[in-house]
């Protein structure tokens, strides 16, 4: 059982710290549950049933600096592909943020930024969708990356960019 204190990545909400462990009844009687807030940006609270499997498998335990490190030193390795299917791309973006499988998360931002500046150096936007994942697949690995490296979300860019010009 996790304890209050602790910090774990919640679905495709990013960093939280387990701020209480309470029992409240949300109309399937007495249940316990974890109180989840988020480290950076969101204001909201998360309920997480402690007794429910498939809730909590949406909490993972938050890296260690040397697996971030590792992370941080495989991107330039990682070639992701673009799926040029809009539906699919959706699809799979959505599966993607909600795995919290890290490595498929660089692989999702380095596809998506390539995209960008190539539309960009066209004159054209990035689609509102895919921006929108780029944004959430940014925050939840960011957030992350900074919670566990101790410096703020819009550090951890240029703390990347350091590490990787080594």
């Amino acid at each position: 059982m996790l304890t209050v204190n602790s910090h774990v990545i919640y679905a495709s909400v990013g960093a939280c710290k387990i701020t209480d462990i309470i029992t409240r009844n949300f109309g399937a009687g007495n249940k316990q549950y974890y109180v989840l807030s988020p480290v950076f940006g969101n204001s909201s609270l998360f309920y997480v049933p402690t007794d429910n499997d498939a809730a909590r498998s949406l909490m993972m335990p938050v890296l260690s600096r040397d697996q971030v490190e590792a992370l941080i030193d495989s991107m330039p390795s990682e070639n992701p592909e673009w799926i040029a299917d809009n539906r699919a791309r959706n699809l799979t973006c959505s599966e993607i943020l909600k795995s919290g499988d890290r490595t498929r998360l660089i692989r999702m931002i380095k596809a998506i930024y390539a995209k960008k500046t190539e539309r960009s150096a066209a004159g054209k936007r990035l689609g509102t969708a895919d921006e929108m994942a780029l944004n959430k697949a940014e925050n939840i690995l960011y957030g992350e990356f900074a919670l566990v490296l101790g410096i703020k979300p819009g550090e951890v860019v240029g703390y990347i960019e350091h590490r990787l010009a080594e």
